[in-house]
């Protein structure tokens, strides 16, 4: 957010990201806390980790190099490998644009939303999943969350 409104340099953002990097687990994704409970590693979140997706985005190519980077390279390989069983709108919605973030949303995505839509007319889901499908299936959400895509070239 901060990075978004032109304040990316801002202690605050730094810390942000630190502690989004330090909440990643060992096999490059994340959950809604800490990386491990009671001596055991939590399992992983795929909402939580397009959440963190998003939040460390890349503008530009040098920024995907990072420590930072290199994180979200690993909590993509995870999305794009669990997102191709899953059809829950919540996780489904945020895991496809986190990966859109990173200029990774697989082709089948379009079609897994899909699916999940089709789920929701046939169940009478809450209108929350039927918003977070949405959005994940609108090309501009991006944009309209401030979050921009990895563009190569651009520093």
């Amino acid at each position: 957010g901060l990075r978004g409104e032109g304040h990316g340099e801002h202690a605050r953002a730094g810390q942000g990201i630190r502690l989004i990097c330090d909440r990643a687990l060992p096999g490059g994704a994340w959950n809604f806390g800490n990386r491990a409970m009671f001596g055991a590693t939590c399992p992983p979140q795929l909402a939580s980790t397009g959440f963190a997706l998003l939040a460390l985005h890349a503008k530009d190519a040098a920024y995907a190099r990072n420590a930072a980077g290199a994180l979200a390279e690993k909590g993509c390989r995870h999305l794009r490998h669990a997102l191709t069983r899953v059809r829950a709108p919540r996780s489904l919605a945020w895991g496809l644009m986190g990966l859109e973030a990173w200029q990774q949303r697989p082709a089948e995505g379009d079609d897994w939303l899909a699916e999940s839509f089709a789920w929701i007319r046939r169940n009478r889901a809450n209108p929350l999943d039927l918003a977070q499908l949405m959005l994940a299936a609108h090309r501009r959400t991006l944009d309209l969350l401030g979050v921009g895509v990895l563009q190569e070239g651009v520093a």
